[in-house]
């Protein structure tokens, strides 16, 4: 349902300081018709954002770098039947994919800057 996509680049080559992050959330009308969910979903991702924005900071600090992330709602919130979700599952369903997507993106971050480090 969620897509993440993060991109970095050497201090040097930006013009901002060290260890900066920004995040932003794209929902569009086809996924989420009624304007309160797509605020609703923007609102849920930015808080999973907000609680990862530490590690991030840090990550970005160790390794010199800006860190763009972007997260995007690509299916509409629905079940495997073909019906809308109750609200609270959906809610629970963007949050934890949300977190999950994340993480993942740390880790990754992790092992690719050791890897930078090796050559």
């Amino acid at each position: 349902m969620l897509s993440l996509s993060a991109t970095w680049t050497d201090v040097a080559a930006a013009a901002s300081a060290a260890g900066s992050v920004r995040f932003g959330v794209t929902v569009g009308k086809r996924n989420a018709r009624r304007s309160v969910d797509r605020a609703l979903i923007r609102r849920i991702v930015r808080e999973a954002c907000r609680h990862q924005a530490g590690a991030f900071e840090i990550r970005a600090a160790q390794g010199a770098i800006r860190i763009d992330v972007v997260l995007r709602l690509k299916a509409p919130l629905i079940n495997s039947a073909g019906r809308a979700l109750a609200m609270t599952q959906w809610r629970r369903q963007v949050r934890v994919e949300a977190d999950a997507l994340l993480e993942a993106a740390l880790v990754e971050l992790a092992l690719r800057a050791g890897r930078s480090e090796l050559n």
